[in-house]
């Protein structure tokens, strides 16, 4: 690059990251942008020709006009000179789809902090860091600068706008302020509250020993904190004292941050809303994905103490605080508005996190207000509209009736990814099945199982009302009970009835669901038995075909027999008799065929499986084979307390890259999903088995001390050189793979790996794109870094494993005119 400069200022210090200390700032104006046609949206793969280049060390500088090959649209991609204008943002149309790189001469080796702001990820020199791709202005990173010349390339993110600038750091340990996810205190509440805080590591060793100490008014609590890795951040959770007496207003709370020795490292003074119950307020939990603090909002229904009323479960649009959600309804004279936050503003369109964290805040509602679990109802708008649709058609014996405004069904098709008119290859066929949960509309049936009042406004620019229309002629061709709104003239937004529109609750209060008992017929779909299993008394358990549509058709007649009409790809059914209107004994019929049932115990799941192409009562599935409480594919071993365990017995840049991606990873999950990730040595695992935790490997048998405690009898395994899957082999020191095995000795947890045969198919694994929902994986994934031209070119085999976890009776699809696989 021609011009390397840098505006250097001291900021004033309600700027500064410590409030007591001023801080350099090395503010980065000059760069070059590239509009290469490279998106970091709902792929699966990333195509990044710069990215590529520049994790391989083969990057050379750019200058004004020289090329970069084509774009995927076939448009030469040349670098350009850019200045930062107002703000320090570098803003120019070519950053949709496109990057920018700066230079930075340092005068020495130092730590200093990275703070940029709307891009997706950063590359610094070489290693990915997490980005801030909805420019909240949140990301901190610690960075070490080299001696003489650093390269930044910063990604594309929501908008075309990136700025970044390089702080001193006033301590090892700092408080990022913008980052904390804090409750109301409630006056009727006394005692603590869950917290918490990102932490910065600037050091360049783990941290350990270190507290919180939480002060409110005259009480303070202590909270011992786990070992924070050396050059990363992670949200730290504290309890907030709640003193008796507290007024009805503000007050002021303290958090400092003390090491093991009693050294004060950094703190933080703000203040916290002090609320009755009776009014809106935030509410934190400590969330079983992760163990890391989230929050949600309710408005309290004007009975907020009566028993048996109702829950309104609403889930917000993008970009829209749970807090903001709740606040826009009215107070219900029968029930409570309860609105989760889907992880974050943006998160993850209420799909795999987002809808983890839906049904764990559904179930801290229902505690919270000890509603009837029969008058539970779904209601949201925009992305929350989405979000409805989904969980809707997900979990149809939950909700009593749902509400999706200014809504679409199916992400996908709304992002501009129509994968059903797609023309696929079988390898990206694959990858689109393993993305079935996402299609909503392929179990749409569901809906059939409770009440649909769908509103929209006529003239809405943002999701178009043909999304509606779309959504009433499909429900006309199928439902009982539906019911259709267009406000004219609405737009996306108008006014509080946007979401608090009354017919919606008129309509929810003649709905309840049915108790189960009270249920003698049940047509039922799912994608996944891992993410939506069960309907009232009918559980899939299995499928034949993972992650391709499963259903099944039910009927009790004459309260003795349970006629099973139609199924599709179910390999073992399990029936719940307890919840079922039968009278002891029954007979089954399935398909025509008749099956006995003995004297059973009623309290316990009855398991049919398919056999020989007939139909038997089986022994309770293993739980060491597949079922809804691990089932795969690869994103499912994210969501039970994973710990991030780093390889660090190879080469140096072996262990450096198995190290920065875990980080990286770890820095994703904590931007998009609020996250708390414990990363650690492969070392530490094994002096620490982190019972009752997933566990995502990264490295391979030669360089992760891990491999062998957790992998050893796994069908697929990972060296320098090689990888073997079952009796097949792929060599080469440029492969890198994704998959999930169930962990040894656990009959829940799992691991994953994210590996390579070497360094440059370490490198091939940079993208995340696991963390993103719409992207999908299948139970195992091997490639090469990925080409320019076909994400999946260089795929060389993906597909899931048996009901046995097996390779055997698994299912795969291998890269046509492969020489290399064994066959």
């Amino acid at each position: 690059m021609k011009t390397r400069s840098l505006l250097l200022l001291l900021l004033l210090p309600m700027f500064s990251l410590t409030h007591a200390q001023k801080a350099a700032e090395a503010v980065l104006t000059n760069g070059m942008i590239i509009r290469n046609g490279v998106s970091y949206g709902r792929n699966n793969f990333i195509t990044d020709p710069q990215a590529i280049a520049i994790i391989n060390n083969n990057f050379i500088s750019p200058y004004e006009g020289k090329t970069a090959g084509t774009t995927p649209g076939g448009q030469v991609a040349a670098w350009k000179n850019i200045s930062a204008g107002e703000k320090g943002y570098f803003r120019s149309q070519d950053l949709r789809g496109g990057a920018l790189y700066i230079e930075y001469d340092s005068p020495e080796e130092k730590i200093m902090l990275l703070e940029a702001s709307g891009h997706t990820m950063v590359f610094v020199n070489g290693q990915p860091r997490e980005g801030d791709h909805y420019d909240f202005n949140f990301s901190v990173h610690p960075v070490l600068l080299k001696k003489g010349l650093n390269r930044f390339y910063f990604t594309n993110g929501r908008y075309p706008r990136i700025k970044a600038s390089l702080t001193e750091k006033t301590s090892d340990i700092i408080i990022k302020r913008k980052d904390l996810t804090l409750p109301d205190l409630i006056i009727e509440e006394p005692g603590f509250k869950p917290g918490s805080v990102s932490l910065i590591n600037a050091g360049s060793k783990p941290a350990e020993g270190l507290k919180i100490i939480c002060s409110v008014n005259d009480q303070s609590l202590t909270s011992m904190l786990p070992v924070l890795e050396k050059m990363t951040s992670r949200r730290m959770n504290f309890k907030i004292p709640v003193p008796r007496g507290l007024k009805e207003g503000e007050t002021r709370v303290s958090v400092e941050v003390y090491s093991d020795t009693g050294r004060l490292y950094d703190s933080y003074e703000f203040e916290i809303k002090v609320k009755h119950f009776a009014t809106n307020h935030d509410r934190t939990f400590v969330s079983n994905i992760d163990g890391s603090v989230q929050y949600y909002s309710v408005r309290p229904g004007t009975r907020p103490l009566a028993d048996s009323q109702a829950l309104f479960l609403s889930v917000h649009g993008a970009g829209v605080q749970a807090r903001n959600q709740a606040g826009t309804y009215d107070p219900k004279e029968w029930g409570h508005i309860v609105a989760p936050t889907n992880r974050g503003p943006f998160g993850f369109a209420w799909e795999d996190w987002g809808r983890l964290d839906a049904l764990e805040v559904l179930d801290q509602g229902q505690k919270l207000f000890k509603t009837r679990p029969e008058l539970t109802f779904l209601t949201g708008h925009s992305m929350g509209g989405h979000g409805t649709w989904y969980l809707g058609a997900s979990y149809p014996d939950k909700f009593a009736a749902i509400a999706p405004c200014a809504g679409y069904p199916d992400l996908l098709n709304y992002a501009g990814q129509d994968k059903d008119k797609q023309q696929e290859g079988e390898m990206e066929k694959m990858f689109n099945r393993a993305g079935n949960p996402s299609r909503t509309l392929k179990i749409a049936p569901n809906y059939s199982q409770h009440g649909v009042y769908v509103y929209h406004g006529s003239a809405d620019r943002t999701v178009n009302v043909e999304q509606a229309r779309r959504m009433r002629e499909l429900l006309g061709s199928f439902h009982p009970d539906f019911s259709y709104y267009e406000y004219p003239g609405g737009g996306h937004w108008f006014g509080d009835i946007s979401m608090d529109w009354p017919p919606i609750f008129d309509y929810f209060k003649i709905h309840e669901i049915p108790a189960s008992t009270r249920v003698k017929k049940i047509e039922y779909y799912t994608a996944c038995p891992g993410i939506s299993p069960d309907c009232h008394w009918i559980s899939i358990y299995q499928q034949t075909r993972p992650f391709e549509i499963s259903s099944v058709r039910a009927e009790v007649q004459n309260d003795t027999l349970l006629m099973i009409t139609d199924t599709e790809n179910i390999a073992v059914l399990g029936i719940k008799p307890a919840g079922m209107p039968v009278s002891q004994p029954f007979s089954i019929s399935v398909r025509g065929q008749d099956i006995k049932v003995g004297e059973i115990n009623l309290e316990e799941y009855l398991y049919i499986g398919l056999k020989d192409g007939k139909w038997t009562v089986i022994s309770e599935p293993s739980p060491g084979a597949k079922g809804p409480h691990r089932y795969g594919g690869f994103k499912d071993a994210f969501r039970k307390n994973m710990v991030f365990v780093y390889g660090s017995t190879g080469s140096d840049e072996e262990n450096s890259w198995n190290y920065h991606k875990a980080r990286f990873d770890a820095e994703t999950f904590s931007y998009r999903g609020n996250g708390a990730i414990e990363i650690v040595p492969d070392k530490q695992f094994m002096d620490n088995d982190y019972t009752g935790c997933n566990i995502i490997v990264y490295g391979n048998a030669d360089n992760n001390m891990a491999w062998e405690t957790l992998l050893a009898d796994s069908p697929v395994q990972v060296s320098a050189g090689k990888v073997t899957i079952g009796d097949k082999l792929l060599t080469g020191a440029d492969i890198g793979c994704y998959f999930i095995r169930p962990r040894p000795g656990s009959e829940n947890n799992t691991v994953a790996v994210i590996a390579g045969t070497g360094i440059k198919g370490s490198k091939a694994t940079y993208p995340n794109q696991y963390f993103i929902a719409g992207t999908s994986f299948p139970d195992l994934t091997v490639f090469r870094m990925p080409a320019i031209n076909d994400a999946y070119e260089n795929v060389e085999c993906a597909g899931f494993f048996g009901n046995d976890w097996s390779i055997d009776e698994g299912d795969f699809v291998w890269k046509k005119n492969n020489s290399n696989n064994g066959r």
